[in-house]
C-alpha cells in the first residue's frame, strides 16, 4: 500500500510541475498572442475597408 502511495505522490508533484510550468508559459505568452492577433486583424480590416 504505501509503495501505491509513494508512486502516487510522484505523479502528482510530476503534474503539479507540469502545470506550473503550462500556466507560466501561458501568462508570458498571452498578451504577445494577443497583441499579434489584433495587429493581424487590423491589417486584414485595412485591406478590405481602406480608408
Amino acid at each position: 500500500m504505501s509503495e501505491t502511495v509513494r508512486i502516487g505522490f510522484k505523479l502528482f508533484l510530476i503534474t503539479a510541475i507540469a502545470t506550473l510550468a503550462l500556466a507560466w508559459t501561458h501568462m508570458i505568452t498571452g498578451e504577445p498572442i494577443r497583441a499579434q492577433v489584433e495587429k493581424t486583424a487590423t491589417e486584414s480590416r485595412q485591406a478590405v475597408l481602406p480608408e
